[in-house]
């Protein structure tokens, strides 16, 4: 009788255990199609984006993740790869009003991984849950393309997640963020404690933009800042919708939207420099475990998009799908065919008829350099990824690059679906996407400096997953 009881009380902590494992939720944002609703030259604008992706939680030192999203062509409306081959604008290479053009994916395919959602009561029932609350977002800025040159464009925006990223770790991490909300006795203040924070917090981000200059020179006619938005999803189950608005002294007006990370379809409108243009997107969560990781997989297409430097004719892009049993599958990306520099590319590898999604461990890409008489071993640049399932996205990484292959350097290895871990299969020196993420060439996750004060010691096992350290607030000296 006890052996049995006790087998069974094992059994229910097996379940809860899993449960807990199994609630953790991904989450896309697609920008699906850019408009132009007013053009701000006669001749019609280019419009692209650019973005800082970021992840913060609560009184966690050291969690602050926030990478900027910036690729070349900027021109590239103007290019027959992306607006196939139909003639727009006055010249065929730009967009005048009601022109409409589809996003890239290495423009607009975001994506943030593993987290535990929470609800307001359990917050009011045990306060200390408020060091478990995480915010994740990003914040896009819409520009009209002309003479600025792509580099500088980088510098500024690199420079401007600087001080985005430092203003989230004083405010967000350190700053007594949410104290409000951990004092509140019921659900309506704690609500209201939790809107207040997140709208001074979406004042202040845009306010950070007003410190740097925005000039973006170049020999003739530069590119234009046509607005900015900036979306914010707190892990909190029914929180109710903020949005907000104002306008920047150099971004234009901006939009801000707040709200509960759930299932949705939107619109994002940018306004300034003379210009007027909207962004149709998505917003879906994926839980582990659920129907969407039961879809069977035929093809996994690898949608690649090349950096600054390309793949040499000769050399062999070879993928490899590991599952979690151990069962492999390999492709080439490339057949040994030349991958320009800021190019895009496609290719599929064949699964047998019984894998689903949630079966995939990780994927390997690696990078064998053609020879030839007088040749030097080349190296090429992978600045963005996206996994796909017909249509459905598997895996988004972007980078600066997120890998630079070379003689030395000549595999990538990336999770897939990290948040199953209780079934996870993961080889040796696979790297945990939990975008955004900073990659070195090394295939290392750079993760922030820690303050020399704090007990180096503690370590959240949770964070402890994403390569960054986590320290209870009761650690910090003010």
């Amino acid at each position: 009788m006890n052996a049995s009881i006790k087998l069974v009380t094992i059994f229910c902590l097996f379940l809860v255990s899993f449960s807990q494992v199994n609630a953790q939720t991904t989450y896309r944002l697609e920008m699906n199609r850019v408009v132009v609703d007013q053009a701000r030259e006669t001749d019609g604008d280019r419009p692209y984006f650019v973005s800082i992706h970021f992840r913060v939680a609560v009184n966690q030192r050291g969690s602050t993740v926030s990478t900027v999203i910036e690729q070349e062509p900027h021109d590239w409306v103007s290019k027959p790869e992306y607006n196939r081959g139909t003639k727009r604008g006055r010249d065929g290479k730009h967009m005048i009003a009601y022109d409409q053009l589809e996003i890239p994916f290495w423009m607009g395919s975001m994506e943030w991984r593993n987290f535990d959602m929470l609800t307001i009561e359990q917050i009011v029932d045990d306060p200390s849950k408020v060091n478990e609350i995480e915010l994740f977002g990003t914040l896009i800025l819409a520009l009209d393309n002309n003479n600025t040159p792509p580099h500088f464009v980088r510098d500024l925006m690199n420079k401007f997640n600087l001080r985005f990223s430092d203003f989230l770790r004083q405010k967000v991490e350190r700053d007594g963020f949410a104290t409000a909300l951990e004092l509140a006795t019921n659900g309506t203040a704690a609500v209201n404690a939790l809107r207040s924070d997140l709208l001074g917090l979406t004042q202040g981000l845009f306010g950070v933009s007003d410190a740097i200059d925005w000039v973006l020179g170049s020999t003739f006619n530069p590119d234009a800042i046509v607005g900015a938005n900036l979306l914010i999803f707190p892990n909190i189950t029914g929180f109710t919708q903020i949005t907000s608005s104002g306008e920047s002294r150099y971004l234009g007006k901006w939009n801000a939207l707040i709200q509960t990370p759930q299932d949705y379809t939107g619109r994002m409108d940018f306004e300034g420099a003379g210009a007027k243009y909207h962004v149709n997107y998505s917003f879906r969560g994926e839980t582990c475990g659920n129907a969407t990781h039961n879809r069977y997989i035929r093809n996994l297409t690898f949608a690649i998009k090349t950096g600054q430097d390309d793949l040499r004719g000769g050399g062999n892009a070879e993928a490899r799908i590991i599952l979690k049993d151990g069962r492999t599958f390999s492709g080439t990306l490339n057949h040994g065919r030349e991958l320009k520099k800021n190019s895009i590319h496609f290719a599929d590898i064949r699964l047998t008829n019984n894998v689903k999604e949630q079966d995939i461990a990780t994927v390997e890409i690696t990078y064998t350099s053609g020879s030839c008489f007088g040749c030097t071993t080349d190296n090429w640049d992978l600045n963005s990824l996206k996994l796909l399932n017909a249509h459905y996205p598997v895996l988004t990484v972007h980078g600066f690059p997120v890998k630079r292959f070379t003689g030395n350097s000549r595999t990538l290895t990336l999770e897939v679906y990290s948040g199953c871990r209780q079934m996870l299969f993961l080889t040796p020196g696979a790297i945990q996407i939990n975008t955004p993420i900073q990659i070195n060439q090394q295939n290392k996750v750079n993760t922030p400096k820690i303050e020399k004060q704090v007990d180096p010691k503690v370590v959240n096992p949770k964070y402890q997953d994403r390569g960054i350290k986590y320290y209870p607030k009761k650690k910090i000296d003010n």
